[in-house]
């Protein structure tokens, strides 16, 4: 019964915001242009379709091989509000760290040899209502 109100909450949860990662790029250091780190860029696309202003949400984003075995998961948590029916962009990186095997298969698999998965948690709408994880009862 868990199960199916968690499988149920999740469902209402990407009803009201889909979310596509639509890039995956690296940037090497450049110490010359003041980057000292390599980096694993992420792209992504969402939408409301909630009907009503979104204020902010959180969920994780996880890459998967084509047989569904994990190879990274990311947070992600946008406080930018959107309206009813629009749509957004979000640019972010994670500091790439060559000596993890989750970052490598990461930057070494290509976007479209992966499974990805917007997994939301929390949204929270600009008229002081939520779905998401602090509505869950016990």
């Amino acid at each position: 019964e868990a199960k199916a109100r968690e499988e149920a909450l999740l469902a209402e949860l990407r009803k009201a915001l889909t979310l596509t990662v639509y890039e995956k790029g690296f940037v090497p250091a450049n110490y010359e242009a003041g980057r000292y780190k390599d980096y694993i860029t992420i792209k992504a696309a969402y939408q409301n379709d909630a009907g009503k202003e979104i204020r902010a949400f959180q969920g994780d984003i996880i890459f998967q091989d084509l047989f569904g075995e994990v190879i990274f998961q990311s947070s992600l948590k946008i406080t930018d509000p959107i309206k009813a029916g629009e749509k957004a962009t979000w640019d972010g990186a994670i500091d790439y760290n060559q000596f993890m095997d989750t970052h490598e298969k990461l930057r070494n698999t290509n976007i479209k040899d992966m499974k990805i998965i917007w997994a939301p948690k929390t949204i929270i709408f600009s008229d002081g209502t939520k779905i998401g994880e602090e509505n869950r009862e016990e």
